[in-house]
């Protein structure tokens, strides 16, 4: 596993370097146990490995917190509330556009959206919709976990 193989392994001290393997690996989580993992690690504003212990020297950017967020909003098993009260966080937390792409994402990424916003993308409520808006909320749409949802 890239977390405790690399990241936990002090073999890598470049920061640069370990941000970009960090974001590699958030961008991976796509299994249920590893979405609640990152549940987990935004909730607590740190990164830990397999066997709980906290990893100091790896830093959890607003990116990263980002994309924490999205994949978060990807999972099956994660409440509604939860990933709402997550977003709510996020938002607090970066007030640019970047948080208006995340959200658009997140509500498309959302399994109990996504007939609801199929009907949206053919009417007139998406015309003020800029090219972010629809780039990001067709990303959120198009979830591997979801493809019974979606078929």
């Amino acid at each position: 596993m890239v977390l405790d193989g690399i990241l936990s392994s002090g073999n890598i001290e470049d920061e640069a370097t370990i941000q970009m393997v960090l974001g590699v690996l958030l961008e991976s989580a796509k299994k249920e146990l590893d979405i609640r993992m990152l549940l987990k690690w935004f909730n607590d504003g740190h990164v830990f490995n397999s066997l709980g212990e906290r990893l100091d020297d790896i830093q959890i950017t607003i990116a990263h917190r980002h994309t924490m967020v999205k994949r978060i909003w990807s999972s099956l098993s994660i409440t509604l509330f939860t990933k709402e009260c997550v977003l709510k966080l996020l938002k607090e937390l970066d007030k640019t556009d970047r948080y208006d792409n995340t959200e658009y994402f997140c509500k498309a990424a959302h399994f109990g959206n996504k007939d609801q916003l199929w009907n949206k993308f053919f009417s007139s409520d998406v015309d003020k919709w800029g090219l972010h808006a629809f780039q990001n909320s067709f990303s959120g749409f198009n979830q591997k976990l979801h493809s019974k949802h979606t078929a």
